[in-house]
């Protein structure tokens, strides 16, 4: 675990997950960034907006039969609205994000995959698309159900990659 004195108001911030290079401070929301052992202030990030989600920093759970702990939240908005991705911290050291839109719940982690994915851009609702995965080995075939491009408007915690105002994230669900 690492702390630090936040750079603009000298609140502690600490980073419990050794994959988090950002978190937010909890006190004047500054993104504070972490390169080794150095905290440098990076910007500001928006609060999160109440949305009484029952997941929140601390909640824990199992998935796959590893425990994790949430360490991190953005708050994302599009044309319909707002939803989270909640940066999940497992104890085995691996890392993956936790969806909560509308009381669905998903989890992605990384997973590395051969051949070439499709351009963004060239996705839509009901294409198919077929990665194989390596550490599976096989092939298999998804379907794209939901395309999206949103702003964060929010974020708190500890986070795996520097994010601040304007920064967009291009969202495709397959399943």
């Amino acid at each position: 675990m690492f702390h630090t004195d936040c750079p603009s108001c000298g609140a502690t911030t600490e980073f419990k997950s050794s994959a988090a290079v950002m978190a937010v401070c909890g006190y004047c929301q500054s993104t504070v960034y972490k390169d080794a052992t150095v905290a440098a202030e990076v910007g500001k990030i928006g609060q999160v907006l109440e949305d009484y989600s029952p997941i929140q920093i601390g909640t824990s759970g199992v998935f796959a039969g590893v425990r994790f702990s949430v360490v991190g939240r953005l708050q994302l908005r599009y044309d319909a609205g707002l939803w989270n991705e909640w940066f999940i911290w497992f104890d085995d050291g691996s890392s993956g994000w936790l969806g909560d839109a509308a009381g669905q719940y998903m989890i992605t982690q990384a997973a590395e995959v051969t051949g070439t994915l499709p351009e963004f851009e060239s996705l839509e609702p009901t294409k198919s698309v077929v990665l194989t995965r390596v550490i599976k080995g096989a092939a298999a075939s998804y379907v794209v159900t939901d395309v999206r491009t949103a702003e964060c408007v929010g974020g708190e915690g500890e986070l795996p990659f520097a994010v601040g105002k304007g920064y967009v994230a291009k969202v495709a669900d397959l399943r």
